[in-house]
């Protein structure tokens, strides 16, 4: 039975500490890397949970590379596979014309071997954006969908890795 949900969020981003534009590692724009801070700030969550002795079983994590790159150190510390999952995605608004999607697991992989190929996300927001209400709904979806995912696999402590407006929400 789950017992224990760890949520973190992505650590800093390298576009807010240089504010020109630097390629994505995965070419969509909106993609960027962690910051050496963030990266730091990583290593930091994955020492941590290694010496807190949690009993994480599963990691769920955001597609988006800030995410991923964030989690990836604690997988790696906790032999653990990443199971990406576009329901604790970034969340954009409704203010743009269309949002970006975050990069396929095929381009992912090739970054982070750790990704589970066979992890079907719970759900696939809009490209056309989301109202608050909608975002709401979206995580409260994914988050049935993960616990039935972790319950089914008999975890009792699970982590997750995402943004901001998606870890608000309530």
């Amino acid at each position: 039975m789950l017992e224990t949900i760890y949520i973190t969020r992505h650590g800093f981003r390298s576009n807010w500490e240089n504010t020109k534009w630097s390629p994505s590692p995965t070419g969509i724009d909106a993609d960027p890397a962690l910051a050496s801070h963030g990266v730091e700030q990583a290593i930091e969550l994955a020492t941590y949970l290694k010496a807190l002795d949690a009993n994480i079983q599963k990691i769920y994590t955001s597609p988006f590379y800030r995410c991923i790159q964030t989690i990836d150190h604690t997988a790696n510390a906790l032999d653990l596979s990443i199971h990406v999952d576009n329901g604790i995605g970034e969340w954009y608004g409704i203010t743009r014309a269309t949002h970006p999607s975050p990069a396929t697991i095929n381009v992912l992989k090739n970054f982070f071997p750790r990704i589970e190929e066979n992890y079907q996300p719970s759900v696939v927001p809009s490209n056309k954006g989301e109202t608050m209400a909608e975002i709401h709904e979206r995580v409260r979806k994914a988050m049935e969908i993960i616990i039935r995912d972790a319950e089914k696999s008999d975890c009792s402590a699970i982590l997750l890795c995402t943004h901001a407006a998606t870890n608000d929400v309530r």
